[in-house]
C-alpha cells in the first residue's frame, strides 16, 4: 500500500506492454496512480484511449523539462488529494463499523 503521493512516468510502449495495458494492470491491482506517458512513436497507441483509461497525459519525446516537471507536479498533487480522500474514507468506515 502506497502511503505517500507519487506519479509514474513511463514510455507509452515498453516491449510488448502498451500504455493502456499498464494502466489496466495497475487498476486491476487497485493501484490507481497518476501516469505521465512519453513516446517517440505517437502512432503506437491512440493518446485519447490511453488518457481515457487513466493517464494524465501522453507527450511526444523529447518533452521539455519544465513541461514534464509540471505534469509530474500535477500528478503528485492529484495523488495527494486522493490519498487524503482514501484516509478519510477509511476513518469513516471504522466509525461506521462501531455504530
Amino acid at each position: 500500500q502506497i502511503t505517500r503521493p507519487c506519479c509514474v512516468v513511463a514510455d507509452l510502449k515498453i516491449n510488448s506492454v502498451t500504455g493502456t495495458m499498464l494502466v489496466t494492470e495497475l487498476n486491476a491491482r487497485y493501484c490507481k496512480l497518476p501516469i505521465v506517458f512519453c513516446s517517440d512513436e505517437m502512432g503506437v497507441e491512440d493518446p485519447l484511449t490511453v488518457m481515457e483509461s487513466g493517464a494524465i497525459t501522453v507527450q511526444r519525446k523529447p518533452v521539455p523539462t519544465t513541461k514534464l516537471l509540471q505534469y509530474v507536479k500535477n500528478g503528485i498533487q492529484a495523488d495527494a488529494k486522493q490519498l487524503q480522500l482514501d484516509q478519510l474514507h477509511h476513518k469513516v468506515d471504522k466509525i461506521l463499523k462501531h455504530l
